[in-house]
């Protein structure tokens, strides 16, 4: 069975992550780039958080995005750069290898 998987980078981010095709990983970024293995990995994001409230509608903070969604399509690996931060002034990247069973 397919898992979504919550990943928070910190100051130092595993060198490499192991998944299942299927998974969904949401990372706590403002932003991602695949630089190799888009055959096996889709970029779905970035995306804002929003929550649905009790009128109905939902809300959004304003701000840079939140979250970068990606989907383990198919066995292979994967070369991922994640943004951290905010835009402004400067981003911080961080690189991961992303291997999916």
């Amino acid at each position: 069975m397919a898992r979504v998987i919550e990943f928070r980078p910190a100051e130092e981010v595993p060198e490499s992550l192991t998944l299942r095709a299927g998974d969904l990983l949401m990372v706590w970024a403002t932003g991602g780039r695949i630089r190799a293995g888009t055959d096996s990995l889709d970029l779905l994001g970035p995306f804002l958080i929003g929550v649905l409230g009790n009128d109905g509608q939902v809300h959004v903070p304003e701000g840079p995005p939140s979250m970068v969604a990606l989907l383990a399509r198919r066995p292979g690996r994967a070369e991922v750069q994640f943004a951290l931060g905010h835009p402004w002034p400067a981003i911080r990247w961080t690189a991961m290898t992303f291997v999916v069973e």
